[in-house]
């Protein structure tokens, strides 16, 4: 949920009335930035999966622009929180750093959770390396 990021952000750092503005003006910029990748995205998507029928598309290099807009969005998302960063005092910053590494630590087990792999039991084989 957007809204509530954004607000565990301001709240969690006390932003000043100052930093708050600023935060929302990036937050608008980097938003806007995002819908333009994931519009890119789904038309590659969309040209990708309507083309069955054409023998002669590159798959693999419709595949691999998809990728680089994926990658786009990473980028994004790292210069959007750099940039949320810098508008942070020192103290401000130290907590920001602690929150974006406590949302990483707990986000690397989403990725399996998403792909529908549960925990191992006891006993059971680990799934085969991917």
């Amino acid at each position: 949920n957007l809204k509530a990021t954004r607000f565990f952000l301001t709240e969690q750092l006390q932003f000043s009335d100052t930093q708050q503005q600023k935060f929302i003006e990036l937050d608008e910029i980097h938003k806007h930035k995002m819908i333009e990748i994931d519009r890119q995205i789904i038309t590659q998507k969309n040209i990708l999966f309507n083309a069955f029928d054409d023998k002669n598309i590159n798959i693999d290099s419709l595949a691999s622009i998809t990728g680089q807009l994926e990658a786009q969005k990473d980028v994004e998302v790292y210069r959007f929180f750099n940039s949320v960063k810098e508008i942070c005092d020192k103290e401000q910053q130290k907590k920001f750093t602690k929150i974006i590494r406590k949302a990483l630590t707990r986000g690397k087990s989403a990725p399996l959770e998403r792909q529908g792999n549960r925990p191992q039991r006891d006993g059971e084989m680990p799934p085969p390396p991917r």
